[in-house]
């Protein structure tokens, strides 16, 4: 029986240091909107400048200690043929971290729809004409916790002298993270009253008093908790607790989960065995989908100001709403997990080879997504003109861009692996090949957000809509190889030292081309699926110029998703031959010299890169890079 307790802790705390974030010191000395506190309270503004750089201010600057307090105990007794093993084990997680809001003021210099501009983005700035000012009333800070018990029992059985079964249980308790302020919101659709929205002008502005700026959204548990109230300067405005309270402290339920394990393994002979196994796996998410919600109003106000000067911010156009974007997450949110499987035989062979082939599955349910819930539906936006303003069509009037984690991604994961390796002998070498395949609608946690409405339309090689391709590789070959040539032992020194002793090694990569999904764009909703217009979409004699049918693609019209699908063309392979050639002269002991010469690319084998897969890209089909070409290096390496 062994138990052990520990506790770690991290500090991701980044202090400015002199004073080039100053905004006195830079010479941003218009006046803020808010006296907003914290660490840096006259900190310079983020800025974006039109066809220039973005850089952000202090306020972007994380806060973020964390601490980690772990209990473990394990149990083993072993009774005849079973090896029996519990455990139980109990972690508290604490992490304090800020934001990061735009306190310090986010202004953007651009000459679209600017009245006021000069035609130059950077003739602007001078002048502080901004096109857009956003400021935050202050940088919260959460104080972020959850406690997660879990334990396991299994037994390792030795069936016979050829069969052994490996079987097991697991439990946790994923309690979902919690601030202890309870200075959290989300916006919940259920709550959403028709009869209190606010109207929206035609240029995507709340028309002032026309309704409840505060319609959907819901506070965390019972509101703050009167001994943190210093951190929320509104904690007990009439706007604040104007909004309901008794969303879930940690924004969703918190479940138990129940992991199963099953493994066996049987040699069928002395050179042959077979194994297979299956498992429950459950993912605790990681904290940004709570983090995110934190900058949320009704706690944290901010304003926008359009088309004025900085001399006097609030003489610009205000829009007193939508709120930028809100994340939140969907109240019936239930933890990710993955059914993984496996079945393998294994055999020794002849001239010290081992071969093995497996075929492995993994299932994933319940991925995150973040789809845009406040997306405009097709229907209406079908025939409005390409200059309508999207706040001022979306469901929920009021907001702009509603982020919402929701648990319905799904993948699919099959492959045949196999393994041949020599390990003895002058010459070793290892092969691996893997023929898969990986079908999903969802590539990260923050991915599909095209198609809220149905975002299964998305289901196909997992995909990317960047020229990157997809995370679906079909066919992977890697071969590493050494061979230690003869030391030409019995040879004279003037052989043996230049020509006897030298070890060829090499590593050969060899992939085929990732799956790509066309996308085109419209002015409403933006980037979306292809039209696919027939055709074939995989040219005959695919290069540079052309590597797909870009004829077969066209953008899709406003009032639809596009026809094409997800990954409907493939991107090129890869070939990667890289070789290394070394010898070590024992000059006098005890010096030596080891020399090196590696080629990287050997052969200059062209690797071209995914060609654009956006419609509205000018390089649309075509590929205008390519990965390094042949590489060589000397090394030398002298030991004394």
């Amino acid at each position: 029986m062994k138990a052990t307790l520990a506790r770690a802790g991290t500090r991701s705390t980044y202090w400015n240091q002199g004073d080039t974030w100053d905004r006195g010191v830079q010479g941003f000395t218009f006046q803020k909107v808010y006296n907003s506190v914290g660490p840096y309270p006259n900190g310079i503004p983020d800025v974006t400048l039109q066809n220039f750089a973005t850089f952000n201010g202090p306020s972007k600057t994380l806060i973020s200690p964390t601490a980690e307090i772990e209990f473990k105990d394990t149990l083993t007794i072993i009774r005849r043929s079973h090896t029996i093993q519990a455990a139980v084990m109990v972690i508290r997680n604490r992490k304090d971290q800020n934001g990061r809001s735009a306190d310090n003021g986010a202004i953007t210099f651009n000459t679209t729809g600017n009245p006021n501009t000069t035609g130059y983005a950077l003739s602007d700035a001078l002048l502080g004409n901004f096109q857009i000012y956003t400021e935050a009333a202050y940088d919260p800070m959460g104080k972020y916790r959850y406690t997660e018990p879990a334990g396991f029992i299994s037994d390792s059985w030795k069936v016979s002298r050829k069969l052994s079964l490996d079987l097991g249980l697991r439990y946790e308790y994923m309690m979902a993270m919690y601030s202890t302020v309870d200075n959290l919101s989300l916006f919940d659709p259920s709550r959403f009253d028709p009869a209190q929205a606010v109207k929206m002008t035609s240029t995507g502005a709340v028309v002032p008093n026309s309704g409840n700026i505060y319609n959907g959204l819901v506070r965390a548990a019972n509101g703050i908790i009167p001994s943190q109230a210093y951190l929320v300067p509104n904690a007990n405005s009439s706007a604040v607790l104007g909004v309901p309270a008794g969303a879930p402290r940690g924004m969703y339920a918190s479940p138990g989960t129940w992991s199963p394990r099953i493994g066996f393994a049987d040699a069928l002979n002395e050179k042959t065995v077979v194994r297979g196994g299956f498992g429950l796996f459950y993912d605790r998410i990681q904290g940004n989908p709570t983090f995110y919600t934190l900058n949320n109003p009704p706690y944290v106000g901010s304003t926008e100001f359009d088309y004025g000067n900085l001399s006097k911010i609030t003489g610009g156009v205000t829009v007193s709403n939508p709120w930028g974007t809100i994340q939140t997450m969907n109240p019936h949110f239930r933890p990710p997990y993955a059914e993984e499987f496996s079945l393998s035989v294994q055999r020794e062979l002849p001239l010290h080879l081992f071969f093995e082939t497996s075929y492995v599955g993994s299932l994933g349910r319940r991925l995150l997504l973040e789809p845009d819930i406040n997306q405009p539906s097709f229907v209406t936006i079908a025939n409005l003109p390409s200059t309508t303003n999207e706040n001022s069509i979306r469901p929920y009037a009021g907001y702009s861009t509603i982020q919402q984690f929701i648990s319905a991604g799904t993948s699919n994961y099959h492959g045949l692996q196999t393994h041949l390796r020599r390990r003895a002998g002058q010459v070793t070498f290892m092969g691996a090949f893997t023929w898969s395949k990986n079908l999903g609608n969802t590539s990260s946690d923050t991915s599909n957000d095209l198609d809220y409405m149905n975002y299964h339309l998305m289901y196909g090689p997992v995909y990317s809509t960047s020229s990157a391709g997809s995370m679906d590789i079909e066919k992977v070959f890697v071969g590493t190889f050494v061979w230690r040539m003869p030391t030409l032992r019995n040879h004279s020194a003037f052989i043996r030292g230049p020509i006897g002793g030298w070890q060829l090694s090499g590593v050969t990569h060899l992939q085929s081309g990732p799956y790509m999904t066309i996308v085109g764009s419209t002015p409403i909703l933006g980037t979306r699926m292809a039209d696919y217009n027939g055709g074939a979409v995989k040219l005959a004699n695919p290069g540079p110029n052309g590597w797909f049918n870009a004829a077969a693609f066209s953008a899709a019209p406003q009032g639809r998703w596009g026809t094409s699908g997800a990954g409907n063309a493939q991107a090129p392979g890869m070939q990667i031959y890289n070789i290394s050639v070394q010898k070590m002269f024992n000059v006098r002991e005890p010096t030596t010299v080891r020399f090196r010469v590696d080629f990287v690319n050997a052969f200059n084998h062209t690797n071209f890169q995914a060609p654009s897969a956006t419609i509205t890209n000018s390089s649309f089909g075509t590929i205008t890079s390519a990965y390094p070409a042949r590489a060589i290096q000397f090394g030398m390496k002298l030991a004394f």
